[in-house]
């Protein structure tokens, strides 16, 4: 039987009542063309995009650099106040996320213990 992943259930969940917050929605609405009200303007390259097709981004990552750390600060960055989103256009979430995960990536390696490098051995 495959182990249940708790921790994915509960974030997953966090994840779809966030879709329904007012303050994202509100965020939404703020970010709308004003030539076509089906539409939003990113907030990085300024290009109208249908409102399905933009991602309401959180300008501080709910995942900081270190990592998931508890979930309290997961909860506290997820739902914030509608100033603390960004639209975005498909291209530029993607561009910030790879940016984001990049940065992860470089933390996770500093945190690492360094390796000694072997000392050769001496001859007798």
């Amino acid at each position: 039987m495959k182990k249940y992943n708790l921790k994915a259930a509960i974030t997953s969940a966090l994840k779809r009542t966030w879709r329904n917050y007012p303050e994202r929605k509100q965020a939404l609405l703020a970010a709308r063309d004003p030539l076509n009200k089906k539409h939003v303007r990113c907030a990085m390259c300024f290009l109208s995009v249908h409102e399905k097709l933009a991602h309401v981004d959180h300008f501080q990552p709910v995942v900081g650099v270190a990592g998931f750390l508890n979930w309290d600060e997961l909860i506290s960055r997820l739902f914030v106040d509608k100033s603390q989103y960004q639209i975005l256009c498909e291209s530029c979430h993607s561009e910030k996320t790879r940016f984001e995960r990049e940065a992860q990536r470089m933390y996770r390696q500093s945190m690492k213990p360094k390796k000694e490098p072997k000392r050769a051995k001496k001859k007798t």
